[in-house]
Protein backbone atom coordinates (compact mmCIF):
# COMPACT_ATOMS: atom_id res chain seq x y z
CA UNK A 1 0.00 0.00 0.00
CA UNK A 2 1.28 3.60 -0.71
CA UNK A 3 2.05 6.25 1.95
CA UNK A 4 -1.39 8.19 1.23
CA UNK A 5 1.15 11.46 1.00
CA UNK A 6 2.73 10.33 -1.86
CA UNK A 7 1.00 10.62 -5.67
CA UNK A 8 2.38 8.97 -8.36
CA UNK A 9 5.67 7.67 -9.23
CA UNK A 10 8.09 9.77 -11.72
CA UNK A 11 11.22 8.44 -13.47
CA UNK A 12 14.30 9.49 -11.32
CA UNK A 13 17.12 7.01 -10.40
CA UNK A 14 16.79 6.14 -6.75
CA UNK A 15 20.54 5.06 -6.09
CA UNK A 16 21.62 1.08 -5.48
CA UNK A 17 18.52 0.29 -4.00
CA UNK A 18 15.99 0.01 -6.92
CA UNK A 19 12.85 0.35 -5.02
CA UNK A 20 11.39 2.67 -2.30
CA UNK A 21 7.52 2.43 -1.12
CA UNK A 22 5.82 1.49 -4.07
CA UNK A 23 7.33 2.66 -7.08
CA UNK A 24 8.93 0.03 -9.61
CA UNK A 25 12.54 -0.11 -10.32
CA UNK A 26 14.17 2.99 -11.15
CA UNK A 27 11.54 5.23 -9.99
CA UNK A 28 11.07 7.38 -6.91
CA UNK A 29 7.37 8.13 -5.25
CA UNK A 30 6.42 11.80 -5.29
CA UNK A 31 5.45 13.43 -2.54
CA UNK A 32 5.74 16.31 0.12
CA UNK A 33 9.46 17.03 -0.35
CA UNK A 34 11.53 18.01 2.70
CA UNK A 35 11.54 21.44 4.22
CA UNK A 36 8.72 23.07 1.66
CA UNK A 37 5.45 22.45 3.75
CA UNK A 38 4.52 25.85 4.74
CA UNK A 39 1.96 24.53 7.17
CA UNK A 40 5.11 22.89 9.37
CA UNK A 41 6.81 26.54 9.00
CA UNK A 42 4.49 27.94 10.33
CA UNK A 43 4.16 26.01 13.60
CA UNK A 44 7.81 25.73 14.02
CA UNK A 45 7.74 29.91 14.06
CA UNK A 46 4.32 29.47 16.59
CA UNK A 47 6.91 27.03 18.44
CA UNK A 48 9.09 29.55 18.86
CA UNK A 49 7.16 32.66 19.75
CA UNK A 50 5.32 31.00 22.38
CA UNK A 51 8.84 30.00 23.64
CA UNK A 52 10.15 33.16 24.32
CA UNK A 53 6.78 34.82 24.72
CA UNK A 54 6.67 35.03 28.84
CA UNK A 55 9.68 37.11 28.26
CA UNK A 56 8.59 38.89 25.54
CA UNK A 57 5.08 39.40 27.28
CA UNK A 58 6.68 39.54 31.23
CA UNK A 59 4.67 36.54 32.50
CA UNK A 60 8.51 35.39 33.89
CA UNK A 61 8.43 37.25 37.14
CA UNK A 62 4.51 36.72 37.99
CA UNK A 63 4.55 34.91 41.28
CA UNK A 64 1.15 33.56 41.69
CA UNK A 65 1.36 32.07 37.70
CA UNK A 66 4.26 30.48 38.05
CA UNK A 67 3.05 27.57 36.08
CA UNK A 68 2.98 30.06 33.07
CA UNK A 69 6.06 30.50 31.69
CA UNK A 70 6.89 26.57 32.22
CA UNK A 71 4.60 26.07 30.08
CA UNK A 72 5.43 28.22 27.28
CA UNK A 73 8.67 26.68 27.39
CA UNK A 74 8.32 22.94 26.89
CA UNK A 75 5.41 23.47 24.83
CA UNK A 76 7.06 25.74 22.58
CA UNK A 77 10.16 23.53 22.41
CA UNK A 78 8.44 20.42 21.58
CA UNK A 79 6.06 22.36 18.80
CA UNK A 80 9.49 23.95 17.53
CA UNK A 81 11.45 20.64 17.48
CA UNK A 82 8.57 18.41 16.00
CA UNK A 83 7.99 20.63 13.59
CA UNK A 84 11.50 20.98 12.46
CA UNK A 85 11.23 17.29 12.40
CA UNK A 86 8.19 17.37 10.00
CA UNK A 87 10.17 19.55 7.44
CA UNK A 88 13.11 17.06 7.43
CA UNK A 89 10.87 14.15 7.42
CA UNK A 90 7.42 15.69 5.68
CA UNK A 91 5.90 11.95 5.75
CA UNK A 92 6.00 11.27 9.33
CA UNK A 93 2.42 11.94 10.17
CA UNK A 94 2.82 11.05 14.25
CA UNK A 95 4.46 14.65 14.13
CA UNK A 96 1.00 16.06 12.77
CA UNK A 97 -0.84 14.14 15.34
CA UNK A 98 1.21 15.35 17.94
CA UNK A 99 1.64 19.17 17.00
CA UNK A 100 -2.77 18.91 17.03
CA UNK A 101 -2.86 17.66 20.65
CA UNK A 102 -0.57 20.24 21.97
CA UNK A 103 -2.31 23.10 20.12
CA UNK A 104 -5.45 21.48 22.07
CA UNK A 105 -3.79 21.63 25.45
CA UNK A 106 -2.33 25.25 24.61
CA UNK A 107 -5.76 25.85 23.87
CA UNK A 108 -7.57 24.80 27.22
CA UNK A 109 -4.46 25.27 29.31
CA UNK A 110 -5.10 28.96 30.58
CA UNK A 111 -8.07 27.32 32.20
CA UNK A 112 -6.65 24.14 33.28
CA UNK A 113 -3.56 26.21 34.65
CA UNK A 114 -5.60 28.91 36.21
CA UNK A 115 -4.10 31.59 34.41
CA UNK A 116 -7.30 32.36 32.32
CA UNK A 117 -7.42 35.65 34.35
CA UNK A 118 -3.58 36.42 32.57
CA UNK A 119 -4.89 38.69 29.93
CA UNK A 120 -1.41 38.24 27.67
CA UNK A 121 -0.50 35.03 28.58
CA UNK A 122 -3.99 33.53 28.74
CA UNK A 123 -4.54 35.02 24.72
CA UNK A 124 -1.19 34.10 23.63
CA UNK A 125 -2.25 30.58 24.97
CA UNK A 126 -5.43 30.65 22.69
CA UNK A 127 -4.54 31.85 19.80
CA UNK A 128 -1.21 30.26 19.18
CA UNK A 129 -2.88 26.92 20.79
CA UNK A 130 -5.73 27.52 17.85
CA UNK A 131 -3.24 28.02 15.03
CA UNK A 132 -1.08 25.28 15.73
CA UNK A 133 -3.73 22.68 16.03
CA UNK A 134 -5.49 24.28 12.73
CA UNK A 135 -1.94 23.99 10.73
CA UNK A 136 -1.48 20.50 12.03
CA UNK A 137 -4.93 19.34 11.06
CA UNK A 138 -4.91 20.93 7.45
CA UNK A 139 -1.88 18.68 6.75
CA UNK A 140 -3.71 15.36 8.29
CA UNK A 141 -7.06 16.11 6.26
CA UNK A 142 -4.91 16.80 3.11
CA UNK A 143 -3.32 13.58 4.07
CA UNK A 144 -6.26 11.59 4.44
CA UNK A 145 -8.42 12.80 1.48
CA UNK A 146 -5.18 11.76 -0.97
CA UNK A 147 -5.48 8.43 0.98
CA UNK A 148 -9.15 8.43 0.19
CA UNK A 149 -8.37 9.38 -3.46
CA UNK A 150 -6.26 6.44 -4.02
CA UNK A 151 -8.64 4.02 -2.26
CA UNK A 152 -10.76 5.20 -4.73
CA UNK A 153 -8.65 5.09 -7.82
CA UNK A 154 -7.55 1.89 -7.64
CA UNK A 155 -11.43 0.54 -7.36
CA UNK A 156 -12.28 2.18 -10.66
CA UNK A 157 -14.69 4.61 -8.58
CA UNK A 158 -14.34 7.94 -7.88
CA UNK A 159 -12.51 10.37 -9.04
CA UNK A 160 -9.47 8.54 -10.58
CA UNK A 161 -12.03 6.33 -12.73
CA UNK A 162 -12.90 7.08 -16.76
Amino acid sequence: MRDPIREQPVDEPIGMTGRMGGARRGQRMAGPRPWTRWQDWGNLLLGAWFFVAPWVLNTTHETTYRTTPWNNWWAGAVIFLVSLWLLARPTARWGEWLNAALGVWLFISPWVLGIEDVGRAAWDAWIVGALVFILAAWVIARANSGRLAMRRGSRGTGAGAL
